[in-house]
């Protein structure tokens, strides 16, 4: 495959501090064109920019269904407009979508990231918002999150169920979900297999670190080591907390690879 422009340096998958390259290597990689036809716009949500996505003309419009697109990225990287395949597939079957820009690690540690998919929902459901701008129907909003976007998703469903929430989504889609918040590498991830695996697997080497980086910032001894201290943070919803909202919770479509 031939790059629009050469990858940089600085920045291989497994780069140990991957915020310093990676970003533009994953630009490079990503496609950002949208189908013919599909109209798009950047729209400002209390200072998150946000991509609103249309079904072009002459498709069958699924009218007051609106897509609520939280893109993966590790919590480092990534944007709406990467996810132009995925948008402009679902555009064309018919569906708006809105995918906010939301803050990024190690910039903006938890819950800078969680805060803005909340803000945003906040914004979806309210009359002079996504009611407004989108003619959607409250009732009929689907939440899709991919990879480290999936974590943002099951986050903001279950406040949603803590808060008891009178409007919820119709139905959440975790696309190869990133739940887990315990930020111990797996066995296989350890200091003994990295010098063989380095080269091949991102995982291995910044994985966790990804995880590091959000809910402590850069520069903290947790985002120094990848097993991280124990006890240093306590999540708000771990997925121990499914059992008590569970009767509370739309249903989940899970894309496991």
């Amino acid at each position: 495959m031939e790059l629009p422009h050469p990858l940089p340096t600085h920045g291989h998958p497994a780069d140990p501090d991957p915020t310093k390259g990676v970003r533009a290597a994953f630009a490079a990689l990503l496609p950002t064109s949208f189908s013919p036809g599909v109209g798009t716009e950047s729209i400002d949500i209390g200072g998150i920019r946000t991509l609103v996505v249309r079904p072009p003309d002459g498709v069958d419009v699924k009218r007051g269904v609106v897509i609520y697109v939280i893109h993966p990225g590790g919590f480092i990287l990534g944007a709406p407009e990467p996810e132009a395949p995925l948008l402009s597939t679902l555009a064309e079957a018919g569906y708006g979508c809105i995918s906010p820009d939301y803050r990024l690690a190690p910039e903006h540690p938890y819950p800078a990231a969680h805060n803005d998919i909340y803000n945003v929902w906040e914004w979806l459901i309210s009359p002079e918002g996504g009611q407004s701008v989108l003619g959607l129907d409250i009732s009929k909003i689907i939440v899709l999150g991919t990879s480290a976007g999936s974590a943002l998703a099951t986050y903001l469903t279950f406040r949603l169920a803590d808060e008891d929430a009178s409007i919820l989504p119709r139905l959440i889609i975790l696309d190869s979900p990133h739940v887990d918040s315990h930020i111990r590498p797996f066995p296989s991830m350890s200091p003994n297999w990295k010098p063989a695996m380095e080269g091949y697997m991102w995982w291995a080497a910044v994985g966790c670190t990804n995880s590091n980086r959000y809910l402590f910032g850069e520069g903290s001894s947790a985002a120094k080591d990848e097993g991280g201290p124990e006890g240093v943070f306590v999540n708000e919803y771990p997925l121990s907390k499914f059992q008590e909202l569970a009767s509370k919770l739309p249903p989940f479509y899970l894309l496991v690879c």
